[in-house]
């Protein structure tokens, strides 16, 4: 028997599923997001730009809303934060929020003119 005849005997016979249990097995599956979706709106569309900031920072300065009324904030940690809605450069209100494990938990008009 030839060398090449022997090799492809003993491919045919050793068991392929071990080499298959050595590979880690994924699911075709989107891991869930920890976070909650948190949004903010505001119905007077006057507002053209807002700032957001925590009680250390500015996390996003001042930025054009673009005719949008709410702002997605999601995977923000925990903290307190405040939205700050304005028209044309001038503060119109801010809204204070609290964060506790990826979740809304209180929100609060601390000006409103």
């Amino acid at each position: 028997m030839s060398t090449s005849f022997i090799l492809a005997l003993s491919l045919l016979v050793s068991p392929l599923s071990e080499q298959e249990n050595t590979l880690p097995f994924y699911e075709n599956e989107i891991p869930e997001s920890s976070s909650e979706s948190i949004t903010i709106s505001w119905e007077n569309n006057s507002i053209n730009e807002f700032e957001l900031r925590s009680d250390y920072s500015i996390l996003i300065p001042s930025i054009p809303t673009e005719g949008s009324t709410q702002i997605h904030l999601n995977n923000l940690i925990d903290g307190n934060y405040f939205l700050i809605l304005k028209t044309d450069g001038e503060v119109i209100e801010i809204r204070n929020f609290l964060i506790e494990n990826k979740k809304l938990l209180a929100i609060n008009n601390i000006t409103n003119d």
